[in-house]
């Protein structure tokens, strides 16, 4: 078992419409990512994003918005949940 405390959580300034709260870095676990993720606008602002390590789990915890793929497009908004492929291509 392992616990990360939130003054443990690292701030990191992901681009100028995201900012997130770290939390995986002090789990140090190749499987799994946590943070809290806050954006406004687009993420990435063009193109798209990948994770290359690990699958990402996200629960949207306030707002609404549209997850893109290149084939497809999911609208979610607070209390939906979103599996993210490790690999898959997204903004």
């Amino acid at each position: 078992m392992k616990i990360v405390k939130s003054n443990d959580a690292q701030s990191i300034k992901n681009s100028d419409t995201s900012n997130l709260l770290e939390y995986s870095i002090g789990l140090n676990d190749k499987d799994i990512d946590f943070c809290i993720n806050t954006i406004n606008g687009r993420y990435p602002e063009k193109g798209y994003c990948t994770n290359e390590k690990c699958k990402e789990l996200c629960y949207i915890l306030d707002g609404k918005g549209t997850f893109n793929k290149r084939d497809e497009s999911i609208n979610f908004e607070q209390g939906d949940v979103i599996l993210i492929e490790k690999e898959e291509i997204y903004y």
